[in-house]
């Protein structure tokens, strides 16, 4: 599946975009993915297990870059004021990776 090479690697994109994350927000950042539970939902969707790993980590990458963006945008201040006051209560950031089938709100 190449976690070792494509989402373990400290030298790897996911990881450094991740790292940079950390560093801009100035909390831990928690990712870790169940990959089995994500394979088992998803490999009716990968005819290439080689491609399942780095394309979730692409997905991830994804994110937080686009997040680090809106964090370093000036008209974002008070929104990212805001992210921060409420992620400080939360002693960082969590984030979970799940298949979920068809359109649906977040959970509250």
């Amino acid at each position: 599946m190449g976690i070792r090479d494509n989402w373990d690697n400290p030298d790897s994109e996911v990881q450094k975009s991740i790292a940079k994350l950390k560093s801009t927000l100035g909390l831990p950042i928690h990712i870790t993915p169940q990959w089995q539970l994500l394979w088992a939902d998803l490999q009716p969707t990968y005819q290439d297990m080689g491609i399942f790993v780095p394309n979730l980590a692409s997905v991830v990458y994804c994110w937080c870059t686009s997040l680090e963006t809106l964090l370093d945008k000036d008209e974002n201040e008070e929104w990212a004021d805001e992210l921060l006051g409420k992620l400080a209560s939360t002693h960082g950031l969590n984030m979970l990776l799940e298949v979920q089938m068809g359109f649906s709100s977040p959970p509250r």
